[in-house]
């Protein structure tokens, strides 16, 4: 599977995953992790 494709179906996968989040901010140029809130994994 391509790349794009791949990312593109990850970032679905996490729209429909993770509700009520708040992005705090962004770098388009950074590969990086992810924090979650502990209340929003409840």
């Amino acid at each position: 599977m391509d790349n794009l494709k791949e990312n593109s179906l990850f970032i679905e996968m996490l729209k429909g995953k993770i509700h009520r989040a708040t992005v705090t901010e962004a770098d388009l140029n950074y590969i990086g992790s992810l924090t979650l809130d502990e209340d929003l994994m409840d």
